[in-house]
């Protein structure tokens, strides 16, 4: 049944509720494909009878992850709590960098290609670099994923600032507005969707940088995890370690889509 046709008593369902069953509409599609290819996946396994190292069946991967849920959602915790601080320093330097781009020109011509040449080196060569610079510890995890992932968000920022409307900008030119009170009550704003498009992205890249930073020198977290797995072999933890890494991912970066959801909703209805 569709959330249109959805009522209580001839009575319109709840606009919550109502959303709720096109969210769970929507899903479905993708849900059913996962388990058809999962089951597809089961049934070449075992057919073809792949040793487990190599290619471990979906149950067995099943198996691993609830006997090794604890130690692993522990080590995925420690992960994901580096991503969600990454994200917001990533938000709040590329943010920063936009806003004095925005009020420099001279600022901007200077430092801009700066940047431009920074995403174009190779980041995992930059990885070994962060351990000598901050320490083996999560310092070096933290700073290399805001490397990887603030430009997403400056290039949003940037992009949201310059369209803003230019009626707006003569309208607060013309009520004697400085340039810094232009840009936080007028720009800012109008900048939110943008910025939240670079958000999703650096969610991603965080979530990289961090596990990277992890399989070069780490203690603990999903990707030293993975590291000690595949030194055993076991193939099947990697797996799982994978799954539950992409749960969280999954979960940081819907909350990030719902806030883009409730702004876009507040600004333009």
């Amino acid at each position: 049944m569709s959330a249109e046709a959805f009522s209580i008593g001839g009575v319109a369902a709840p606009r919550w509720l109502s959303g709720a069953f096109r969210f769970a509409d929507g899903a479905m599609r993708p849900a059913g494909f996962i388990l058809i290819c999962l089951a597809a996946l089961e049934i070449l396994a075992r057919t073809l009878a792949v040793p487990e190292v190599l290619f471990p069946a979906p149950s067995r991967v099943l198996t691993a992850l609830v006997s090794n849920a604890p130690t692993i959602c522990y080590h995925a915790a420690l992960t994901v709590s580096q991503v969600v601080a990454a994200l917001v320093i990533s938000f709040a330097v590329g943010v920063a960098v936009a806003t004095i781009f925005t009020l420099s020109r001279v600022i901007n011509d200077m430092f801009a290609p700066l940047f431009i040449v920074l995403q174009i080196i190779p980041k995992i060569a930059l990885a070994p670099l962060f351990v000598i610079w901050f320490g083996p510890g999560g310092l070096s995890h933290l700073s290399f994923a805001v490397c990887l992932s603030f430009f997403p968000i400056l290039a949003g920022a940037r992009a949201g600032f310059e369209e803003t409307s230019a009626d707006a900008v003569r309208l607060c030119s013309a009520l004697r507005a400085s340039r810094l009170q232009t840009l936080i009550h007028v720009k800012l704003p109008m900048a939110l969707p943008q910025l939240f498009v670079g958000a999703k992205v650096s969610t991603t890249l965080c979530i990289i940088g961090v596990v990277l930073g992890e399989f070069v020198s780490a203690r603990a977290g999903i990707g030293w995890y993975i590291v000690q797995a595949a030194a055993l072999s076991q193939t099947a933890n990697i797996l799982a370690a994978l799954v539950v890494l992409s749960l969280f991912g999954l979960l940081v970066y819907g909350v990030v889509a719902a806030g883009e959801i409730v702004v876009r909703r507040r600004m333009f209805g």
